[in-house]
């Protein structure tokens, strides 16, 4: 519901839905809205030339554009780990990005590195089925998944229209903002992280 497209009804499932639904959501989208998409191509060039945008990628297409959009996803700067994997070959290394959803974590032991908005919020989702451990170095931040009994996203829709030349230098900082708290402070509560 949060990140329905327009023409297409998002999906609605507790609230929460994986990645791998929402990815599934947006390969239906593309195919009901007869969109193409270039998978794994590199953007070799943008020219903007007589009023239009040509775009080279490495496949040695070329298109034609009126308008060009760059979705990099929201002001995020993760900080990479230092884990070495290729000198732990019998650890399963993931980062955030990479989380594969509740069921693929059940019954194992997670060690989440970091206090930050992903690490809250993949130990709250896993805590109940998994065994979770997490290293930090400073205080967990969180706020209440509702408030006053409505999800908290229908009160960001209104952050959103702050202009971004008012948020640059915050966002290039250390900060991190807190995450939401969906069974995270139950769980360690109940000593389940």
């Amino acid at each position: 519901v949060f990140n329905s497209l327009p023409l297409q009804e998002g999906i609605l499932k507790n609230e929460i839905i994986t990645s791998k639904e929402y990815l599934d959501y947006l390969v239906s989208y593309k195919d009901t809205q007869n969109i193409t998409i270039e998978y794994n191509q590199e953007v070799t060039k943008i020219v903007f030339d007589n009023n239009k945008f040509k775009l080279e990628i490495n496949n040695n297409k070329t298109y034609s554009c009126n308008k060009i959009v760059i979705a990099t996803g929201m002001y995020s700067f993760p900080n990479k780990s230092i884990f070495k994997k290729e000198l732990n070959n019998n650890i399963e290394y993931q980062e955030a990005i990479d989380f594969k959803g509740v069921a693929y974590y059940k019954n194992k032991k997670v060690l989440i590195i970091g206090s930050g908005t992903s690490a809250v919020e993949i130990a709250g989702l896993i805590a109940e089925d998994s065994k979770v451990y997490m290293s930090i170095k400073g205080d967990f931040k969180t706020i209440p998944l509702n408030v006053l009994g409505k999800n908290i996203h229908y009160l960001i829709k209104y952050f959103e229209k702050i202009p971004v030349k008012y948020l640059k230098n915050h966002c290039n900082g250390n900060w991190s903002h807190p995450g939401l708290d969906d069974g995270f402070s139950k769980a360690l509560k109940n000593n389940k992280i």
